[in-house]
């Protein structure tokens, strides 16, 4: 089965485009530890007497170096949505939200009205598990997010809307930025700008514990991935205001 999953271009038979892309490791993996769990279950259930996973070695993963858009191109993509337009107001607001969040796709289609505090800049987020948490969004978000609630009607309460008021899909977001990445050359989606999000912070001065918090990892695991995305430049820099002989009082 798991042969299966990494040689098999076109699975179940499937026309659905993901059936039909190469499966990364990590998935793979992660079919490892269900069918794992699966076999587990019926060990314990008394339906088995051994597991037979465990006989097979788990797939390794290799862990890439998790790279960010830089500031220009998330600038060319803003300049590429036409401002006198309800879309583009509104997917202009919806690329800044997730620029300056860090939110998952499902976090963002799911937020409603009643999410946002605009007064404090800072929406309640529902995330894996349903356990919630708020983020903040500053103050150029700010502008794009109450430009939008302007021109937003229609009494759907799901925040994002399409212009008959009716609350947009995963899809349509997920089209956005196919059409984003067709215009301007450059490769987005919504976990792209979550890893732009994470390492830009990291970079402007926050603190891993605090964005472990601000993208509701349960561990910082995955934080700690984001700062080995960070180069030797940014050591420079760092370096510049941190260096221990440079702070040391001078010897009267």
């Amino acid at each position: 089965f798991l042969s299966y999953l990494m040689d098999t271009p076109h699975r179940w038979n499937s026309n659905n485009g993901r059936a039909n892309r190469p499966l990364s490791q990590t998935s793979i993996r992660h079919y490892y530890g269900c069918l794992r769990t699966f076999f587990n279950w019926l060990v314990d259930e008394g339906y088995m007497e051994v597991n037979p996973v465990l006989n097979i070695k788990s797939p390794r993963v290799g862990k890439k170096v998790i790279t960010a858009l830089s500031n220009e191109e998330v600038t060319i993509l803003l300049n590429t949505f036409s401002r006198r337009k309800f879309e583009g107001v509104r997917n202009e607001a919806i690329l800044m939200v997730l620029f300056d969040t860090g939110l998952r796709l499902s976090e963002v289609v799911n937020m409603q009205l009643e999410d946002i505090n605009t007064s404090r800049q800072t929406i309640l987020v529902t995330g894996k598990g349903d356990k919630q948490r708020f983020v903040r969004y500053g103050n150029r978000t700010a502008k794009a997010l109450w430009k939008y609630l302007t021109l937003r009607d229609g009494l759907s309460q799901s925040l994002w809307v399409d212009r008959c008021g009716k609350a947009i899909t995963q899809d349509a977001i997920t089209s956005l930025f196919k059409r984003l990445q067709r215009n301007t050359g450059i490769r987005v989606h919504c976990h792209k700008l979550r890893h732009s999000y994470a390492i830009s912070a990291l970079r402007n001065g926050m603190s891993p514990f605090v964005l472990q918090v601000s993208l509701g990892h349960a561990t910082l695991d995955m934080t700690r991935r984001y700062t080995q995305s960070l180069g030797f430049e940014d050591v420079y820099r760092e370096h510049q205001t941190a260096s221990p002989v440079d702070r040391m009082k001078r010897r009267g």
